[in-house]
């Protein structure tokens, strides 16, 4: 396993992302902004490695992320990893949830949502990869 203060490879140039910096969203350890990349409505997640916790949660995420490529459906497409100089942060570029993300789709919907939809999302849902620990 690499070391985790290396820095990581970054496959997408910052001067590829047009962002729109007004009305961000907080993510778990980030800030989110919607911006576009070749066409394609992103979600970029700036992220912080400052602290041991902030670092081990990056990695883990960009692992996790990095596995997702594989996918085929049923999950948010991860484009890869850019780099702000003047922030000096990283960014994970993300396909755009025009919808929201999943959880609040359900929480929204937990009393309106027929059963047979509630077990087609389980059922589409469990058909992604889940990483096994020896793959972090």
């Amino acid at each position: 396993m690499s070391n985790a203060l290396e820095a990581p490879v970054c496959d997408i140039k910052f001067s590829d992302l047009e962002l729109v910096f007004e009305n961000s969203l907080k993510g778990g350890f980030g800030e989110v902004y919607k911006g576009t990349l070749r066409g394609h409505n992103i979600a970029a997640k700036y992220v912080k490695r400052e602290t041991p916790t902030n670092l081990k949660d990056f990695n883990r995420e960009l692992k996790a992320l990095r596995l997702s490529e594989k996918c085929k459906s049923n999950i948010i497409k991860f484009f890869g990893l850019s780099h702000d100089p003047k922030r000096k942060e990283y960014i994970l570029v993300m396909q755009f949830a025009n919808n929201g993300t999943l959880k609040n789709y359900l929480c929204t919907h937990k009393d309106t949502l027929k059963l047979s939809n509630k077990i087609s999302i389980c059922i589409s849902t469990s058909q992604v990869p889940v990483p096994s620990a020896r793959d972090f």
